[in-house]
């Protein structure tokens, strides 16, 4: 998906979308790590652009312009 809201919601809040199939719910790494926008667009660049993936690489800037609004839709 060229849009990395998901990928970036995901990383800084977990996943448990697929415990009924028997999978373990993935943790806030992000948030629990506390990973500036760098780290998480180092994740999301390696996850995007390897294993026959050709996503197109996030900056840093875009990864905070998304938190930002992450933040504001939790209110």
């Amino acid at each position: 998906d060229d849009n990395p809201e998901t990928m970036v919601d995901i990383i800084l809040h977990g996943y448990n979308g697929r415990e009924k199939e028997g999978f373990p719910p993935m943790p806030a790494i992000g948030t629990d790590n506390n990973l500036s926008a760098e780290e998480i667009a180092a994740i999301m660049n390696h996850e995007r652009t390897s294993w026959g993936n050709s996503a197109k690489e996030v900056t840093p800037a875009q990864i905070k312009e998304i938190i930002e609004a992450l933040k504001s839709d939790v209110k």
